[in-house]
């Protein structure tokens, strides 16, 4: 038998359960679980804070893609409209190769009223056939930014579910908008138009469910009479969100004044900011957690080298070395610590599956942006966290070994 098989059986035979010694099988049952749960903790926490991280950058994403072109007139004139967008679009389209799609809009603050009460929104245009966005895959009600049909008198507009809840709409109901002209302020008078609610949409984020109310883009450029080929601005979709920055700067100095292009990043600076912060608080918790699921491991490796003391004498009077009884002890806290990280880590991504499934912790959206926890299942967290535990209990575990290792076998055997 090679030294290796020889640690291997007596290590495994110390985690059996034995009538003779139940406390150290309690014991050792209980590291067990502190490690299972422990890396149960450190990956859900993970999983969280990548689901997060990953579903905030992906619905903004798909909601308004990783550039928005818009003119800064406004800030000045009042008007912050893009006339020639066909031109404009075509330009950018041959110039930047990066540029997979581009959609024009029409954005206008506005004031929707019913009789439940009235809501402060963002009226958005959008041409359905180009549209970036997957508002129209979120409709749980009705249609899509469509433009009214044959015997309707009034546009149609679709709202989020929680606008609408609010304002005691549904499909088929009428409400007034009030829009601005120009630079909204108290002596304008806005445009005030009825409308049919025409979809109701959930994106599962609260920041477009309570503010964007869209419209098919002719009926928005009707509202505020503009002409079919004046925009307020273009959202552009690249191949990759990594080329977001440098497109951006590259359009803007391509474009020049007017012309403001903004990369995702900084449109929702705050967002990303919260998630790189987020990231740097990750290897501080994987040590942290992985140092006290192997402290319970070292725990009882110590009480089994205070239990097994006259087997460890034995063992050394029958020829047993300290190098071999090292590795007893050794591999029987790899051994607790593997057992416990792959039940922690089968029990982790059994319980993600369900929350991605099903969102079994469901949050109030209006606190926590979304509806329920997003997790994501990241398979190098696993592995980092499996790799990175199982490294550190090899480590912590030398130091009680080395404990059994110098047992004297005859002082032990006299008194025994």
């Amino acid at each position: 038998m090679s030294k290796n098989s020889f640690s291997w059986l007596l290590a495994s035979r110390y985690l059996r359960p034995s009538r003779r010694s139940r406390f150290l099988s309690f014991i050792t049952a209980i590291a067990t679980l502190g490690v299972m749960f422990g890396t149960c903790a450190l990956l859900v926490s993970l999983s969280i804070l990548e689901g997060y991280g990953t579903t905030l950058r992906s619905t903004i994403i798909d909601f308004m893609g990783h550039i928005e072109l818009t003119t800064d007139f406004g800030v000045f004139s009042g008007t912050d409209s893009i006339a020639a967008s066909s031109a404009v679009a075509e330009d950018i389209s041959a110039t930047f190769e990066e540029v997979d799609r581009l959609a024009p809009f029409i954005r206008k603050e506005a004031i929707i009223r019913s009789d439940a009460g009235l809501e402060g929104v963002l009226l958005k245009g959008v041409d359905p056939a180009r549209d970036i966005s997957v508002v129209g895959s979120r409709m749980i009600a009705g249609e899509y930014a469509r433009p009214r049909r044959s015997g309707e008198e009034i546009p149609n507009v679709v709202l989020g579910a929680r606008l609408a809840e609010r304002l005691q709409l549904a499909v088929g109901d009428t409400a007034v908008l009030f829009i601005a002209e120009g630079r909204p302020d108290m002596e304008g008078t806005p445009t005030i138009e009825q409308a049919l609610v025409g979809g109701i949409y959930r994106s599962g984020m609260a920041q477009y469910d309570d503010i964007y109310v869209f419209t098919e883009i002719s009926e928005a450029q009707a509202l505020l009479g503009y002409d079919p080929e004046v925009v307020t601005g273009f959202d552009i979709l690249l191949d990759s969100e990594e080329d977001s920055r440098r497109v951006a700067s590259a359009m803007n100095d391509y474009l020049h004044t007017p012309f403001v292009a903004v990369p995702v990043q900084d449109l929702f600076s705050s967002v990303y900011a919260w998630i790189d912060l987020q990231r740097l608080m990750i290897p501080f918790v994987m040590i942290v957690i992985a140092i006290v699921a192997t402290f319970n491991v070292v725990s009882t490796l110590l009480i089994t080298v205070i239990e097994k003391t006259p087997s460890i004498a034995t063992l050394s009077t029958l020829g047993a070395g300290p190098g071999a009884i090292t590795r007893i002890f050794v591999t029987k806290g790899v051994l607790i610590t593997a057992v416990g990280l792959f039940l922690g880590a089968g029990l982790t991504l059994i319980f993600s599956i369900l929350q991605q499934e099903y969102g079994l912790i469901r949050l109030e959206a209006a606190i926590y942006v979304f509806e329920a926890v997003p997790i994501a299942i990241n398979p190098l967290h696993y592995l980092a966290v499996i790799g990175g535990t199982l490294l550190l209990a090899l480590i912590t575990t030398i130091l009680p070994a080395a404990i059994a290792s110098r047992t004297q076998p005859m002082t032990i055997l006299r008194f025994r």
